[in-house]
């Protein structure tokens, strides 16, 4: 009887260690963004002006992010969905990306 081999398989590693990376940067995207959008110096205060409080810019945020996900869900095809989805997610990772280099030269320097 021959013991079992393990083969290792390069490929798949590599393959696995670049999804967590892209799986990181798209939450480190989608996180940053969520905060500039409410931040109560974010990109909504400056479009509503400084009269507008955390809360309010909350749900403004939440309830655009609702009605353009369910616009996109009840109006396009199943396809035009998926390649909606992969763009969000590879914007998303740019984002997350964009904001990483920034934090880390603001920081250094």
């Amino acid at each position: 009887m021959q013991g079992v081999r393990h083969k290792f398989d390069l490929p798949i590693l590599l393959q696995a260690i670049a999804g967590f990376v892209l799986l990181t940067l798209m939450m480190f995207g989608a996180a940053a963004t969520v905060y500039k959008l409410i931040a109560p110096g974010g990109w909504l205060a400056q479009f509503f002006g400084s009269g507008l409080t955390g809360i309010a810019a909350a749900l403004i945020g939440f309830l655009v992010i609702a009605s353009v996900a369910s616009i996109s869900r009840a109006w396009l095809a199943h396809l035009r969905r998926a390649f909606l989805a992969d763009l969000l997610v590879y914007s998303f990772a740019a984002a997350g990306f964009l904001y990483a280099a920034q934090l880390l030269f603001s920081a250094g320097g």
